[in-house]
């Protein structure tokens, strides 16, 4: 499996937005990655992670807390929260320097925000992870797991429910 995307609804019985089933089935998507890889499961497994704002934090850290009790030598690094950070993610980069809203804020931070993608893009295609897995901010992310996909890395991506009240035209994205 290249890739894994799926999106999670508050309608869709099979999964939660945030709770033990779908933290259980993140962490199943994320151990089937160990069968494939080079790395051994004495060795640590390492993962990459992305989220650039609140609410991907929250989804984050449950994930990262679960993963840590299945595995105490996984290693999980990248974009980060302080709750992602105290769930014992390595934080790279620090999420306040994305975590932008309204046109005027984005406008101001852009030529940041791209570097920083352009940042996380080239350290993990260089330090490859066993996977790389982006928590909601799709319009960040999605460059980000593209790329990834492009040098050969698998990339989850987890979502709240409010992205795609929002733009259900997203599933498009998704789909490819």
């Amino acid at each position: 499996l290249a890739l894994w995307r799926f999106r999670v609804t508050s309608a869709d019985p099979r999964l939660c937005s945030i709770g033990k089933q779908f933290t259980s089935i993140v962490c199943v998507l994320v151990s089937s990655f160990r069968e494939g890889s080079t790395n051994h499961f004495a060795q640590k497994m390492k993962i990459a992670v992305s989220a650039a704002e609140v609410s991907g934090d929250l989804i984050a850290s449950s994930v990262i807390k679960s993963l840590k009790n299945l595995d105490k030598k996984v290693q999980i690094e990248g974009i980060a929260g302080e709750k992602m950070q105290t769930a014992g993610c390595k934080r790279l980069w620090n999420m306040s320097d994305v975590n932008v809203m309204g046109y005027l804020e984005v406008l101001k931070k852009l030529p940041q925000i791209l570097k920083l993608r352009k940042s996380i893009i080239e350290h993990f295609s260089k330090n490859k992870p066993d996977v790389f897995v982006g928590f909601d901010s799709p319009d960040f992310n999605f460059a980000i797991e593209t790329s990834l996909k492009q040098n050969k890395i698998k990339t989850i991506h987890c979502v709240s429910p409010s992205v795609w009240a929002w733009r259900e035209s997203r599933i498009q994205k998704i789909i490819k």
